[in-house]
């Protein structure tokens, strides 16, 4: 082989590597479901562990439409905890129990998702200012359950927001 055929065949694999350092990892949502669950209230708090499950088949469609600040696919990570701890995960939403702090679950999960786009639901302040450290942003539950809610129509089938009785 001549030296312009080891020249095209290293730029060749330059190219290849530099387009691989490139790909951008999915942006990931977090979900503090304690903190959202506890916002609407629906009777959650008869049955944690339904209203966990009911919010999370809420979120099915986040992963191909994503949010405004998050172009799909979105990688979607619910985190419970209590009562909430064994809702298993769906097709499109990963669950993780924190059989300790929620809080601390979620910071554990933004810190290993250094790097990546990482939006984390929660109104709870100090949680806020602990992931908003790493580099994470936030949206508060307020915000987003009404963003489902648009996303729902008023289909109570998909909502999380209809009485839990």
């Amino acid at each position: 082989m001549n030296n312009h055929g080891i020249s095209l065949i290293r730029e060749s694999l330059q190219l290849r590597v530099s387009s691989i350092s490139t790909i951008e990892k999915d942006p990931l949502l977090i979900i503090d479901a304690a903190n959202v669950v506890g916002s609407v209230p629906n009777g959650w708090w008869r049955n944690r562990f339904a209203a966990a499950i009911r919010l999370r088949d809420s979120l099915r469609s986040l992963h191909a439409i994503g949010l405004r600040r998050l172009k799909p696919p979105v990688d979607v990570l619910l985190v419970t905890e209590g009562d909430a701890c064994g809702v298993g995960s769906s097709e499109f939403v990963a669950v993780v129990g924190a059989w300790g702090s929620g809080d601390d679950e979620i910071v554990r999960q933004a810190r290993a998702a250094s790097g990546r786009n990482v939006v984390v639901v929660t109104s709870d302040v100090e949680l806020q200012e602990r992931i908003s450290a790493l580099g994470a942003t936030y949206i508060g539950s307020g915000r987003f359950t009404r963003i489902l809610e648009e996303f729902s129509q008023g289909d109570l089938s998909y909502s999380f927001r209809g009485n839990l009785d």
